[in-house]
C-alpha cells in the first residue's frame, strides 16, 4: 500500500475520533490505572468514547510506524525505539492519571496508553528482526574473513 494512503487513513481516523467525541460530549471518568477503561461496566457507559479512543490509538500506531518505514531497514533501532516510546507512554498516562493535571483530555490519555500497549507489538517484531539482521551479518561476516583468510594462505 501507498504511503499517501496510509496518511489519508490516518488523517481520517483522526477526523472521526473528533466525530464521535463530539457526538458523544464530554467525559468525566476516575480511572486508578490507564487500563481501568478497557473493564466491561465502563466501557458500556462510555461506548462511543470507546471507539473514539480505539481509533485515536489507531491511527497514533498508523502514524508512528509509518514515520519508521522512512528509514529503510534499521530494524533494531526501530524496536529499541518503540519499546522505550511505549514505556514512555505509558509512564506519562500512569502520571497523568495519578497526579489528576490534564495536559490533554481523557480521551487522548486513554489514546496513548492503548497506543503504548499496540506499540510494543512491532516493536517486539522490530527487535527480533533487528537480532536475526545482526546474527546473519555476524555470521556472513565470520564466514566471508574465513574464505579471504583461506584465499590469503593459498598466496
Amino acid at each position: 500500500m501507498k504511503k499517501e494512503y496510509l496518511v489519508s487513513i490516518a488523517v481520517a481516523l483522526f477526523i472521526f475520533a473528533y466525530v464521535l467525541d463530539w457526538i458523544s460530549g464530554p467525559v468525566s471518568v476516575q480511572l486508578r490505572n490507564p487500563f481501568g477503561f478497557l473493564s466491561m461496566a465502563v466501557i458500556s457507559l462510555y461506548p462511543f468514547t470507546a471507539v473514539s479512543v480505539a481509533i485515536r490509538a489507531i491511527a497514533l500506531l498508523i502514524s508512528v510506524i509509518l514515520g519508521a518505514s522512512l528509514f529503510s531497514q534499521q530494524y533494531l533501532v526501530k524496536g529499541i525505539t518503540f519499546i522505550v516510546t511505549s514505556a514512555l507512554a505509558e509512564l506519562y498516562v500512569i502520571q497523568q492519571l495519578a497526579t489528576g493535571m490534564r495536559l490533554i483530555s481523557i480521551q487522548w490519555i486513554l489514546a496513548v496508553a492503548v497506543f503504548g500497549l499496540g506499540l510494543l507489538v512491532p516493536g517486539v517484531i522490530f527487535l527480533i528482526l533487528g537480532l536475526l539482521h545482526w546474527g546473519h551479518d555476524q555470521i556472513s561476516g565470520s564466514i566471508y574473513n574465513v574464505e579471504t583468510n583461506k584465499d590469503d594462505q593459498e598466496n
